[in-house]
Formats: C-alpha cells, structure tokens, sequence
C-alpha cells in the first residue's frame, strides 16, 4: 500500500488540467477516487485540508504508467507538484 497526500491547491491543479492530459487530469484523479482515504476519513475533494490517499499497488502502476505515458512531465503542474508525483511513481516497486 502507498500513500499520496494532496493539499487543496494539488487538487485544484488536477481540477484546472481536467482532461487535457492522462497524467495531471482526470484520468490520474479517477483512479484516485478509487482509493480509500486513510484514517477512514472521506474528506471531499474540494475541503481545505489535506487528503491522504491510501494507493494500493496495482492503481499504484496505473498511476505510473499514466505518467510514463507523458514522459513523468506532469504538464502544467507546478515544480513542487510535478516533483512530488516522480517520488511517488518512483517508489514503486
């Protein structure tokens, strides 16, 4: 299991990206949303506070191989945001 934590702004760069690319839109938040939060928490998407995430591994490579598919650029994303989603795929094992 793996874990990705997204601030309010993260997620409003996903909101912002939409569908114009697999690895920073909606096909990486759709995977997501399959993902239960940890702590049992449900927090929505749009509330203020930041969302862990709780990935299993096989949504893990899917979420990778999204970002493989675009080179790990995650366009339009910040350099924080961009760099925090490489660690991520890159932990995967």
């Amino acid at each position: 299991m793996y874990e990705l934590t997204l601030n309010r702004s993260e997620r409003e760069a996903f909101d912002w990206v939409g569908h114009r690319y697999a690895s920073s839109g909606d096909d990486f938040v759709k995977l997501l949303y399959s993902c239960a939060q940890a702590n049992g928490t449900d927090i929505e998407w749009s509330a203020d506070e930041d969302i862990t995430y709780r990935v299993p591994e096989r949504v893990a490579w899917q979420l990778n191989d999204l970002a493989e598919s675009e080179d790990y650029l995650f366009p339009c994303f910040s350099p924080v945001l961009a760099g925090k989603l490489r660690q991520f795929c890159a932990e995967i094992v």
